[in-house]
């Protein structure tokens, strides 16, 4: 397991394809999760956080100059799956009307 991998599951040790495995249940509470997101008008803090890990690009010597730098960031996974069930929803509701 690379570096980088391991930092981003050291707060998100949940995988996607672990989190299809556990089934509907799972999957009916991510639902009501991000349906609660959108009538409580609320996004829960802890699906906002995410970590930066920032490498040094090939072939760049100076340290000092900013585009030497190439920044990566990881989201959880749960929040990965509620934005797009947001999404979803929200383009529904957009049809809609």
């Amino acid at each position: 397991m690379s570096y980088s991998l391991s930092l981003a599951l050291e707060d998100n040790s949940i995988l996607f394809y672990f989190l299809k495995a556990l089934g509907k249940l799972v999957a009916y509470t991510l639902i009501h999760l991000a349906d609660m997101c959108l009538k409580l008008k609320c996004y829960l803090a802890f699906l906002k956080t995410a970590y930066t890990i920032i490498l040094h690009k090939p072939g760049k010597s100076a340290y000092k100059v900013p585009n030497v730098w190439q920044l990566i960031t990881l989201l959880k996974t749960i929040s990965k799956v509620v934005e797009k069930l947001l999404a979803k929803r929200i383009r529904s509701i957009v049809k809609e009307y």
